[in-house]
């Protein structure tokens, strides 16, 4: 507990040797509130500043914060005779939506978020049973942090499990997924991967995994081409026979993207249109490719990737394969 230790002279408060402010005048922390919301044992009817205090749902959680805030998530009791993670859904239905007011807001689970051999025990969100066309989670914010959860689609079918979306004429940017875990998303093309990245510039995505997902990351220009987006040490884990491809491009072109030390670990997808390990088909599109291991020991650029202006056929720094 901070130690106030007098009054100085100067008509300041010295806290903690440290921190100093003056009489009459409200301390403003750069900080932001910690918020805690615990599905099991929490209540709305608290105030969520406390694990004690903790709130039931994660919408009234986003509700009460502010900009440059953090939510922590209980995972929920685990089903150990099953081994699959209990999810946390939305109370009404209507899926989860962090407003472009909310810069910096940070989501972090406190359960292991993206390794499948401890499933039990994640922090699952899971989108309403009864909605269908929202994805269970979307950013319209800047610098949002979503770490250490994992997603499930619930009812959604057809749109992202997790929407890096943008607005105008506020700007979503510089979002980041870090060691989450995207399952079952079952998108289609660039416009709706398990995680959309719809104009978005600077988002990260790192250290994610993502398992059975018809469409794993789609980068869309719904208002402007994505740009300086980082795709780094996943692990994209889909059945080749419903993949329809891992890194999507939808855009008119994308710009600085780098994807680096992925793991594709899976056969090859099904060879034609979108079905590729990676589809970037814009002419325009910048930025480089290293470091990364496909499921495949015969890697033919024009038939397993469309690449467009991201880099030249052959060019891949680094490359590496997996052999049985």
């Amino acid at each position: 507990m901070p130690l106030i230790k007098g009054t100085p002279k100067d008509g300041y408060l010295e806290i903690n040797d440290n921190i100093r402010f003056r009489k009459g005048v409200d301390f403003i922390s750069n900080w932001g509130k910690t918020y805690f919301v615990d599905f099991e044992n929490g209540s709305d009817y608290h105030d969520g500043r406390s694990t004690f205090k903790a709130l039931k749902n994660l919408a009234a959680a986003i509700s009460k914060a502010g900009a440059w805030d953090i939510i922590y998530i209980r995972r929920r009791t685990p089903d150990v005779a099953e081994g699959d993670p209990v999810g946390i859904t939305p109370a009404t239905a209507v899926n989860w939506s962090i407003a472009n007011t909310k810069w910096g807001l940070q989501l972090i689970g406190c359960g292991i978020g993206h390794d499948p051999q401890q499933a039990a025990y994640q922090t699952r969100l899971e989108g309403h049973a009864t909605v269908t066309g929202v994805a269970p989670l979307t950013v319209l914010a800047p610098y949002v942090g979503l770490e250490n959860l994992s997603f499930k689609r619930g009812g959604a079918t057809g749109v992202p499990l997790v929407d890096l979306s943008t607005t105008v004429p506020a700007r979503a940017f510089a979002a980041s997924l870090y060691r989450c875990q995207l399952h079952m998303g079952n998108g289609v093309n660039g416009s709706n991967g398990a995680v959309q990245i719809n104009s978005h510039w600077y988002a990260a995505i790192i250290e994610c995994h993502f398992e059975r997902c018809a469409v794993a990351i789609g980068l869309y220009s719904g208002i402007s081409n994505p740009a300086a987006v980082h795709i780094r040490g996943n692990t994209f884990n889909q059945p080749a026979a419903d993949n329809k491809g891992d890194i999507v491009s939808a855009a008119t072109a994308c710009h600085r993207i780098m994807i680096e030390d992925n793991t594709f670990n899976h056969d090859t997808p099904s060879a034609g249109g979108t079905n590729k390990f990676l589809y970037f088909p814009g002419s325009a599109n910048t930025g480089s490719i290293i470091g990364n291991k496909f499921g495949t020991a015969t890697l033919v650029t024009a038939t397993l990737m469309t690449l467009g202006g991201l880099v030249e056929s052959g060019s891949i720094c680094g490359k590496g394969f997996l052999t049985s």
